[in-house]
């Protein structure tokens, strides 16, 4: 009888020491697939060649410096090894490439048009703190008194017709009403032309382009290869 009660207690210290690894999970309750999956970080990735992470820090870092003031940081670029072709960023802090993106671009003007587009994005997501409204109105009136005591109207008919003329250029939004947001591919293209890179080499990469952020849309499911 002793024998069998030392059995249960030593199966019972078991079991409790296999469930106390599940941090609090029920034992009983379905265990989810996607939970348990391992999610993809750049950082564990396989890690690029020094050719490849050394371009896109150069041409990175040239596009960048072009255009730092129309950005609201200046990104880190990480390349990662990777074959599938692959461009993202995170947050507005960092961009990352795929070895096998720099190695379908056949210049750097084409990997530069690929890093503009994923630029365009960052600005058009974090916008850059813009110059509240009255700094881009007209300079405030000079101090004037009527013409008449009482009289609502402002003596300087000069800048009275300025205002209206303002106005009519530059129409206030509507209470409730949001300005038209930037076109991430506009400023994408901007940035290109003020890095200093032929026009017509802008467009080349659109189907590269799309295959990347194809593949970066899937980078969760995917895994870090050995």
């Amino acid at each position: 009888m002793r024998r069998s009660w030392r059995g249960l207690l030593c199966l019972t210290v078991g079991l409790a020491g296999c469930l106390g690894d599940e941090s609090g999970r029920d034992p009983f309750a379905p265990r989810n697939p996607f939970r348990d999956e391992r999610r993809f970080d750049p950082s564990s990735a396989p890690v690029a060649s020094a050719k490849a992470a050394t371009q896109v820090h150069t041409v990175g870092s040239a596009v960048v410096a072009a255009n730092s003031a129309d950005l609201p940081s200046k990104p880190l670029f990480l390349t990662i090894g990777l074959p599938e072709p692959m461009v993202f960023h995170q947050g507005a802090g960092q961009i990352v490439v795929s070895e096998g993106l720099v190695n379908r671009c056949t210049s750097d003007a084409e990997l530069a048009a690929v890093i503009c587009h994923e630029l365009g994005k960052i600005a058009v997501e974090h916008p850059a703190k813009s110059a509240p409204r009255p700094e881009r109105d007209l300079p405030p009136p000079s101090p004037t008194t009527p013409d008449v005591v009482g009289a609502t109207y402002s003596a300087d008919m000069t800048r009275v017709a300025e205002e209206a003329m303002f106005d009519r250029r530059n129409p206030r939004p509507t209470r409730g009403a949001h300005e038209p947001g930037p076109d991430p591919g506009t400023l994408a293209h901007n940035f290109y032309v003020k890095a200093g890179h032929p026009v017509d080499q802008f467009d080349r990469v659109s189907g590269l382009i799309k295959e990347a952020e194809d593949n970066a849309e899937k980078r969760d499911l995917m895994r870090s290869r050995p």
